[in-house]
């Protein structure tokens, strides 16, 4: 997905990208499925600058859980009133530093896949 949008011909938009894996990987299995499916927690993470101002100096906040999800199923806590969410800082044996490093893992899943995370547990 790109697109620049320009009203003088400058080109001095916006532009965006995708990554030629996840392109790679997405194309694949339309071709072999007729659809995409991608891993999901099922979850909504704390945007970063959140997490900056609650001290989160490392890993992904969970903001919230949807019901019956595999995040849900796992135990994975949410804010809540005074309380901060878990904080995943490693899955699959890699560490998590941000939000954008949990998307990266699992694009390389397939759904339904297990794999392990360490949570850093909220603060009461």
């Amino acid at each position: 997905n790109s697109a620049i949008l320009s009203t003088s011909g400058m080109f001095g938009g916006v532009g965006l990208a995708i990554p030629i894996d996840t392109v790679e990987h997405n194309v694949a299995s339309m071709i072999s499925n007729g659809y995409v499916s991608r891993s999901s927690l099922g979850v909504v993470f704390a945007p970063a600058y959140l997490t900056e101002v609650l001290g989160v100096k490392d890993g992904a906040m969970v903001m919230k859980v949807f019901s019956g999800s595999p995040a849900q199923k796992a135990g994975i806590q949410a804010m809540g009133t005074g309380r901060l969410g878990d904080v995943i800082i490693g899955m699959a044996g890699n560490p998590v530093a941000s939000n954008e490093d949990v998307f990266k893992i699992l694009d390389q899943r397939s759904p339904g896949e297990d794999l392990t995370m360490q949570l850093r547990r909220a603060s009461r």
